[in-house]
Order: C-alpha cells, then structure tokens, then sequence
C-alpha cells in the first residue's frame, strides 16, 4: 500500500526527503539527504508512554488525539498555502 505523502515523511524519510529537496540548488545533495537521515532519530522519536513528556512525537496523525477538531481546522485556514504546495490533506473532522 503506498504511503500518504504526510506519513512518508516519517515512515519513509529518505524518500520523502530526496524529492523535497528536488527544487533546491544543493551542491551535493545526497551528503545533504545522508546527513540528515542519520539525524532522524532525534527528529522522530520513539513513542513513549509517558503523555506528559515534553519531547513530541510526529507519528502521522497523532495532532488529532492532541488537538481540538477547532484547533485543527484554524491551523489549516493559517498554513493552507504551505500544506496545499506540499500535498498535505486538509483535516477532515
């Protein structure tokens, strides 16, 4: 089943990062892409059990059990430019 673009950035890091960098004039862009991957642990921790920890996890919809459907749908209106350019659904309640 192919991922969702959202859940690729996490699921599939390397991936994902390797066609968002495509726009970008870098002079060695798989150094780059490689240097990043090998920071990912510290971008998407482990889920733990503790609720009350401040590290965030960026499982692929987990802001909907964090956030209020009122909350989501503001957050949407403010960056609905920058998630509709990169192919972010917009939440659906």
């Amino acid at each position: 089943m192919a991922l969702v673009k959202y859940e690729r950035m996490v699921a599939d890091y390397r991936g994902w990062l390797t066609d968002f960098s495509r726009p970008f004039p870098l002079d060695d862009r798989q150094q780059v892409i490689e240097r990043l991957v090998a920071q990912s642990p510290a971008f998407f921790p482990r889920r733990s059990a503790d609720a009350l920890n401040h590290v965030r996890h960026v499982t692929p919809g987990d802001y909907k059990t964090k956030l209020l459907p009122a909350t989501i749908q503001q957050l949407d209106e403010i960056f609905s430019d920058t998630l509709e350019a990169l192919g972010y659904p917009k939440y659906a309640g």
